[in-house]
């Protein structure tokens, strides 16, 4: 369920051209990377959460996944901004037209939305975050 849950939606990022490998996001990851390739780039990265039991034989798993995008411009800082401000707009936009990813879970919300910025070598790295909150019935 949690594998199954970053991949769909990484998916459903892939399938709208405002998110899509390599046009608008250089590369989808699972997890966060080290060393990532290019910019802009994003990952989905599962953070778990409480279950609760409804019965002898029924579960429910909230659990929340956090989806990032990060950019970088060492030409106009402010285009790496407005690109990652533009992005995260777009995965809000995704994930509330899809809060059952597909029927994979009850439902899901964006609960947090934030943006950051990080002085590096090269400049300045602009990211964002948008954290979907999932609900599943675990049998």
């Amino acid at each position: 369920m949690l594998k199954e849950t970053s991949e769909k939606i990484i998916e459903l990022f892939r399938a709208d051209a405002r998110l899509a490998e390599p046009t608008a996001v250089s590369k989808w990851y699972f997890g966060p990377r080290s060393r990532p390739v290019g910019y802009s780039y994003g990952y989905v990265k599962g953070r778990g959460g409480p279950v609760t039991r409804l019965s002898n034989a029924r579960q429910e798993f909230d659990a929340e996944w956090d989806c990032a995008v990060f950019d970088h411009n060492p030409a106009d800082d402010d285009l790496a901004e407005k690109s990652v401000m533009d992005k995260t707009e777009a995965m809000r936009a995704v994930l509330d037209a899809n809060r059952t990813l597909g029927g994979l879970v009850l439902d899901s919300a964006v609960v947090d939305w934030r943006l950051d910025v990080w002085e590096v070598e090269e400049g300045l790295v602009y990211g964002g975050l948008v954290v979907l909150r999932v609900r599943k019935v675990l049998t």
